[in-house]
């Protein structure tokens, strides 16, 4: 029975889309929740401002953020979320939706500021062998740890651990790491950390902002991609 169901309850939900399209948004008075898909290092580094501005010129607004996990393309797909932002990199199927760029980032080396084996600059032969921190996101090996691997860079890692507990395990001790730059500047707020060009290049991530067809026309969540907008134009203008 649920399954004969599914197809007329899709069908209906189609139809409340339509017409809450017609009735606008307004954020200063609508109450509305977004689901957004994107992880820890999004939140800190680029939704953090939207989400402190949301509670003056959208009162009634909530972000709904949850990580990616395995089904992130499945939860977009069915409706689960509103848009999901991610590297392009890492999303192959971003082709088959709706997706626009938001901004780049490129990757830096991190160390503790007063490890005293690492100057304002660093030889690839000294980044192989210092004690190496690699980062990952939910599990997976992140972009820079993918790069380095089809370099060949030898490194002598230590630790593995997630981008967010970065700042604890560099700091007081000798371990280097590569991680994205605008998360090494949010998390070096008091300057205990030493921030330094890699000795190798690395191509810079692309993230995207995703959505379906389901909201493209939808007026709240045409609002919310306009914000990302927005919010990535002053992004990069400030990196530039």
């Amino acid at each position: 029975m649920a399954e004969s169901l599914a197809e007329p309850v899709r069908d209906a939900l189609s139809c409340i889309d339509i017409l809450l399209q017609h009735q606008g948004f307004n954020p200063l008075v609508d109450h509305r929740t977004f689901s957004v898909i994107a992880t820890d290092r999004t939140i800190v580094t680029f939704l953090h401002p939207l989400i402190m501005a949301m509670y003056h010129e959208a009162p009634h607004v909530r972000l709904e953020i949850t990580p990616p996990g395995d089904d992130y393309a499945e939860r977009l797909q069915g409706g689960d979320a509103d848009v999901l932002i991610i590297p392009w990199e890492v999303f192959g199927p971003h082709v088959n939706y709706l997706h626009e760029v938001l901004y780049h980032d490129r990757f830096v080396c991190a160390v503790d500021a007063a490890n005293t084996d690492v100057g304002e600059t660093i030889t690839l032969e000294q980044f192989s062998a210092l004690p190496y921190l690699a980062t990952s996101a939910l599990g997976v090996p992140s972009l820079a740890e993918v790069q380095l691997d089809l370099l060949n860079i030898s490194r002598n890692t230590q630790i593995s651990a997630g981008f967010s507990l970065a700042r604890l395990l560099l700091r007081g001790g000798p371990l280097i790491t590569v991680m994205h730059e605008r998360l090494a500047r949010a998390i070096n707020f008091d300057n205990q950390l030493r921030i330094i060009e890699p000795p190798m290049k690395l191509q810079p991530l692309t993230e995207i902002m995703v959505w379906t067809p389901r909201t493209d026309r939808d007026p709240g969540n045409q609002w919310l991609r306009e914000q990302l907008r927005m919010l990535a134009a002053e992004y990069e203008s400030k990196a530039d």
